[in-house]
């Protein structure tokens, strides 16, 4: 039987006892700031969902790092309704 994202998630040994936080930012460039450094420093997993990604620079600097990541092993997901 196939199992689901979820389930995949679950059952991975590097996910289990991990501690996760939720940050809130008020400036772009501060987000922007973390959430590449994040996608630099990740080791095993990225999970990233979005609406849409506007900027042309932006979309181009965050794909890019994100195949940088797959390169480095680490299993990337993204659902994104909108790439401009």
């Amino acid at each position: 039987m196939r199992q689901t994202f979820g389930e995949r998630l679950a059952d991975d040994p590097e996910i289990l006892g991990r501690e996760n936080s939720i940050s809130l930012y008020e400036d772009t460039d501060d987000f922007l700031d973390v959430f590449w450094d994040n996608i630099d420093q990740a080791k095993h997993l990225i999970c990233l969902t979005t609406y849409e990604i506007d900027n042309k620079l932006v979309s181009s600097v965050t794909v890019n790092k994100l195949c940088n990541a797959c390169e480095r092993g680490v299993k990337v997901y993204m659902v994104l309704e909108d790439l401009n």
